[in-house]
């Protein structure tokens, strides 16, 4: 299992966001899985995603409807996930 860091990185003027999520964990087996957590848990509309470096991705997401809608980029981290880091 791998730990994905969600952060939101708003576009150019749109630092006004009131997207409900700003940050986020999640636990999967690979980036595709954690894109569906995430739409699944957050109402998103997963649209793409882009590999940036190995462990760095960017994923869009569309959230709302009509002129409420807006276009979300997420900049994800994947990490290893080590079960006694908290112990």
């Amino acid at each position: 299992m791998k730990k994905y860091i969600f952060y939101l990185r708003p576009t150019g003027q749109a630092t006004r966001h009131q997207s409900r999520v700003y940050f986020c964990v999640i636990i999967a087996k690979d980036i595709t899985l954690a894109a569906r957590k995430f739409s699944n848990i957050y109402g998103s509309i997963y649209s793409g995603m882009m590999k940036v470096t190995e462990n760095k991705y960017q994923l869009f997401y569309t959230q709302g409807k009509g002129q409420y809608k807006e276009e979300l980029m997420y900049i994800v981290i994947e990490e290893e996930k080590n079960i006694f880091e908290n112990i």
